[in-house]
């Protein structure tokens, strides 16, 4: 099963997961786990999923709280919505997120929270980790700052 990239379970009817349940996807880059009425994520679930996995979507669930270091494996993630779900007072400054790598895409309630190490021009509405906004005319002519 080393050659499956992704997984989508998008609202299937799963309730619960298990660490081992990943076990043998060495070559997962996608996990979808959008609305399945996850309550609870075991501490190590995501630790057999290391190198290649890049896209987690945890969203519209029922999550109230997350064991700490759940994410520290995922070394190469570039993405991941935890929207929609209980978790409340939760940032992206929150030690959880510490093992993530830096420009990761997070998205938290309904706002995107951007790496700290993004240059202050990158920060305007419309840029995000490097995917510019194109106006209505379909422009392609990249981010431009905004003006003072």
């Amino acid at each position: 099963m080393a050659d499956v990239s992704n997984l989508d379970f998008r609202y299937s009817p799963i309730k619960t997961l298990q660490v081992g349940d990943f076990d043998g996807l060495t070559g997962l880059q996608r996990l979808s786990l959008r609305g399945t009425r996850l309550t609870t994520l075991p501490e190590g679930v995501f630790d057999s999923l290391t190198y290649y996995m890049a896209y987690l979507r945890l969203n519209d669930n029922h999550l109230t709280a997350l064991p700490e270091g759940v994410f520290d494996s995922l070394t190469n993630l570039e993405y991941l919505n935890l929207t929609g779900n209980y978790l409340v007072g939760l940032t992206r400054n929150d030690p959880l997120f510490a093992g993530l790598p830096n420009g990761v895409d997070l998205q938290l309630g309904g706002q995107t929270e951007v790496n700290a190490g993004l240059k202050p021009w990158m920060l305007y509405e419309g840029f995000r980790l490097g995917q510019e906004k194109r106006d209505n005319a379909g422009s392609d002519q990249g981010p431009r700052p905004p003006s003072h």
